[in-house]
């Protein structure tokens, strides 16, 4: 029984011991430690940093660099999106040389799907005309000007999936003359891009 108590009263002066220690080199360095003039001052702000075009290179994507190039080949400074827009004739004036790539069908199946889509585009297309007639005839004088280019851009587009629309019937006939699939306007595809 002796011998408990005194390894009990060994086990607790180690762990006195022990923990006065850790207490001790804790709070050594803050007693000697005198804060120096270095570390009352504020750190110093990281520069800002300043971008320039061989460090846009890096982060730039390939479409963002077609167009930085594109509009760099412009010779009035404009984008090439723009003058290429000017550059097309106005609907009516001219017949369009070639159907625009979304109305290339790959078959008879195809060519249907896709003249029913249009069909559904045109008819959304003239309710659209019908409501926006009926706004540009109640529509306060500020506004009417802005109704009415709206209408005459959405007028241009219409006519546009029309003349798709023309162009899926016709090469529908075609593969139907054709079995085999192999049209005329089936290999004037354009590249993909």
């Amino acid at each position: 029984m002796r011998t408990n108590s005194v390894w009990k009263a060994a086990v607790a002066a180690a762990l006195v011991l022990g923990f006065s220690t850790v207490v001790r080199a804790q709070s050594e360095p803050q007693k000697n430690d005198k804060p120096a003039p270095a570390q009352n001052q504020k750190p110093v702000p990281k520069p800002h940093k300043v971008w320039t075009d061989d460090n846009l290179s890096a982060v730039r994507t390939p479409a963002t660099a077609y167009m930085a190039a594109t509009d760099k080949q412009s010779p009035t400074g404009a984008p090439a999106a723009q003058e290429a827009s000017e550059k097309q004739p106005v609907a009516g004036s001219q017949k369009p040389t070639k159907a625009p790539p979304l109305s290339h069908a790959k078959s008879v199946e195809d060519a249907e799907n896709k003249i029913e889509w249009e069909k559904r585009d045109i008819q959304g297309q003239e309710e659209y005309l019908v409501r926006m007639q009926g706004e540009l005839e109640q529509a306060p004088a500020d506004r009417k000007e802005h109704i009415q280019k709206l209408i005459e851009q959405h007028q241009q587009i219409l006519a546009d999936t029309r003349n798709e629309l023309k162009g899926l019937e016709e090469q529908k006939k075609d593969f139907q003359k054709n079995p085999a699939g192999q049209s005329a306007s089936a290999n004037q595809q354009p590249p993909s891009q």
